[in-house]
């Protein structure tokens, strides 16, 4: 790795560091150049503005997790509870070994800067990949009853994994994944699935 590129990487890593703890409005150029190690006249040769900073690190830190998400093999259980589960369950292990990143990615897509709302929406259309629409699309409607439609099934389990992270990564940031957190997880996912299965 050449110095520019060493550079880079350090002002990069310090502006993950003071926008996961500060948030983008309260985050300050200064601090990330005393942490980085750099003058402040050499951020501003590699990053027109703090918003570009920003987005270079939104950019990064988004593809390390798709990079992740990618390796995973979730289609080993045919279960779409079994499915559903090890997503969660990975999405929240993520979050628990990159907090700055979860942190940064929380904000740039729940919170963008104004500047960047734009630029930023067009970073997302990987995450698409990550839904419950995409991920179990196939779900067999033989199974579920008739007042629930597929969109209903799949909106379901969508506001059932966006409760579970909301509990487990946003409600204690510093929660440390069990056994019994998992198995807490696949009770409840088991729970909302259940109820729109017919009976047998």
């Amino acid at each position: 790795m050449d110095r520019k590129t060493q550079t880079k990487q350090k002002i990069l890593d310090a502006a993950l560091t003071v926008f996961a703890r500060d948030g983008y409005e309260l985050a300050s150029t200064n601090a990330i150049y005393q942490l980085a190690g750099v003058s402040k006249g050499v951020i501003f040769k590699y990053f027109k503005s703090k918003s570009d900073l920003f987005l270079a690190i939104f950019e990064r830190e988004l593809q390390a997790l798709l990079q992740e998400f990618d390796s995973l093999d979730f289609n080993a259980s045919s279960d779409p509870m079994e499915r559903i589960e090890a997503l969660i369950l990975w999405k929240i292990d993520f979050a628990n070994r990159h907090k700055e990143a979860t942190a940064l990615l929380s904000e740039g897509v729940s919170n963008p800067p104004k500047e960047l709302a734009a630029r930023i929406r067009d970073q997302l259309g990987d995450l698409n990949k990550m839904s419950i629409e995409r991920f179990f699309g196939e779900i067999d409607m033989d199974k579920i009853k008739p007042e629930f439609s597929k969109a209903d099934v799949l909106r379901n389990l969508q506001i059932a994994a966006s409760g579970l992270q909301a509990v487990y990564v946003t409600g204690h940031p510093n929660f440390s994944f069990s056994e019994a957190s998992r198995a807490e997880c696949l009770r409840y996912m088991r729970f909302v699935y259940r109820g729109m299965e017919k009976e047998s």
